[in-house]
């Protein structure tokens, strides 16, 4: 979602944004990640 919010405001995938997106990955740890798959896997089934 990050990342496609980004883009969508600012058209394309920044450097800024890789690095903002490696910071919320090494602070979250991948739970997010696996909050939404489970949320798919929820809705889905």
């Amino acid at each position: 979602k990050l990342v496609v919010d980004y883009k969508a405001k600012h058209g394309q995938i920044t450097p800024e944004i890789k690095e903002e997106l490696q910071q919320w990955y090494n602070t979250d740890k991948g739970q997010g990640v696996i909050r939404e798959v489970m949320n798919l896997l929820t809705v889905t089934a």
